[in-house]
């Protein structure tokens, strides 16, 4: 294995950092990721899609020694574990962003990692410190405006950086010697794919998924002596300079200091709204100026916006509740409207709503290049020809604004408290807000099982 490649470099990383190396803010934030993923993948088990997605499941499980999945509790094999656990935690599109890389690392990073977890009886204080390992991984490859120019050119982010970043996280958790951590990490990364056209379907929530899910076969492969493409990210036909038809591009960045400050978990925001966060300064605005209009009586609505949100959630119709979240027209319509942004706010009621469609129809999206992909800029004018404007510098949940406990348990206990018994949502929160301690997975997997 040759350590002057990026994989390799990567690799060493994984393997080389120890539990106690981690720092203690990070595996905080790892912590808060976990209580944030649980929260969203077991909400999404209203969803229809869901739903489908679960029953394909089932049909192909591998009972002999197998991980839990969030909708049931009910065991399949780890692939299929993280495969079902990264599409439900991502189909209400509610779970956490690090901006800079535009990377949703915690759908495939847990569920990649929570799944061999069971299925390895890979201690708990390992598990946090793969995720952030991982974690630092994906989102380095991406920084340097690398994901937002992955997005801009049509490739969904969180499945390229995604694999990289689960393998690392896996190699890490499953104490893989460097050379192994390689081909794991490179056999992952030689399936990235994923594309910004399947953003308003389930296609989206599966891309990471298939990213969880690759991550384990590819270390399961490498732990079979199985080699990958160690160079995959070097030279001028590398994974992201091929995606990027950059060929003149170098990834040096990505691995410069990766074990040093600052840890990227610490700088992943979450989400208050259950949309497309490119959405959410726009509705932090709508919200703002909801106090000041009566919705049925505005005539003109003005959004400025990022280029980026515009390109990725400029749809003029939201006919169903994955298009809906990725239209900054009727997520502006709901803010104004006064709704929280909940996911309820997202389902049938809400866009089978003549006021709600009304209303999102006078919005005019205007790319601004002031603004950043966190802030945006909101004029509204009514019948009378009064006019009021809201700015948004940091939206809610941004780094910059961040979502801190109290604001994550509120989130986890509005989305949970219906889909577990009374007494089983305290008990799982309070096992995820401490997670570390031996047992905790085994016994919050429990909470999920009926019965038990």
């Amino acid at each position: 294995m040759n350590a002057t490649t990026l994989i390799g470099q990567f690799a060493e990383f994984a393997a080389g950092t120890a539990v106690a190396d981690v720092p203690a803010s990070a595996v905080d934030q790892a912590r808060l990721c976990l209580v944030d993923w649980f929260a969203v993948g077991i909400g999404a088990a209203g969803d229809a899609q869901a739903a489908a997605v679960a029953k394909a499941l089932e049909q192909r499980q591998d009972n002999r020694r197998g991980a839990a999945t969030l909708l049931t509790g009910g065991q399949a094999s780890a692939a299929d574990a993280a495969l079902g656990n990264g599409v439900f935690s991502h189909i209400l599109d509610f779970d956490d962003t690090h901006v800079p890389s535009i990377l949703h690392g915690s759908g495939p990073l847990w569920a990649a990692l929570l799944a061999v977890g069971e299925t390895h009886g890979i201690a708990e204080d390992r598990l946090l410190s793969g995720f952030a390992v991982g974690f630092q991984a994906g989102a380095r490859l991406g920084s340097q405006g690398l994901g937002e120019r992955l997005t801009r050119q049509g490739w969904h982010a969180t499945p390229v950086l995604g694999r990289v970043a689960a393998a690392a996280a896996i190699s890490h958790a499953r104490q893989f010697d460097p050379v192994t951590a390689a081909h794991a990490i490179a056999l992952a990364a030689s399936q990235a794919t994923g594309f910004t056209r399947s953003f308003g379907s389930m296609a989206k929530p599966l891309n990471a998924g298939r990213a969880a899910s690759d991550a384990v076969l590819a270390a399961d492969l490498a732990h079979a002596s199985v080699q990958g493409p160690l160079g995959i990210l070097d030279g001028p036909d590398g994974l992201v300079q091929t995606l990027l038809q950059d060929h003149g591009l170098t990834l040096d960045h990505a691995v410069q200091g990766l074990s040093e400050p600052p840890w990227e978990v610490s700088r992943n925001s979450f989400k208050p709204y259950a949309s497309c966060q490119l959405t959410h300064a726009a509705i932090d605005a709508a919200r703002a100026l909801s106090r000041q209009c009566a919705p049925q009586r505005l005539r003109g609505i003005r959004a400025h916006i990022h280029p980026l949100a515009l390109k990725i959630a400029g749809r003029a119709t939201a006919r169903t509740s994955a298009e809906a979240k990725f239209s900054l027209r009727f997520c502006i319509a709901l803010g104004l409207s006064g709704y929280p942004g909940s996911m309820h706010d997202f389902g049938d009621e809400r866009i089978s709503d003549p006021a709600l469609q009304s209303l999102a129809g006078k919005v005019e999206l205007i790319a601004d290049t002031t603004q950043t992909r966190t802030s945006a800029r909101l004029e509204i004018v009514d019948d009378d020809g009064h006019e009021a404007v809201h700015s948004i510098p940091h939206a809610f949940g941004s780094i910059e604004n961040p979502m801190r406990w109290e604001h994550l348990e509120r989130k986890f206990f509005d989305l949970v408290h219906d889909r577990l018994p009374a007494d089983r949502a305290p008990a799982l929160f309070d096992t995820l807000s401490n997670f570390g301690q031996p047992g905790g997975l085994a016994y919050g997997m429990s909470l999920l099982r009926p019965g038990e």
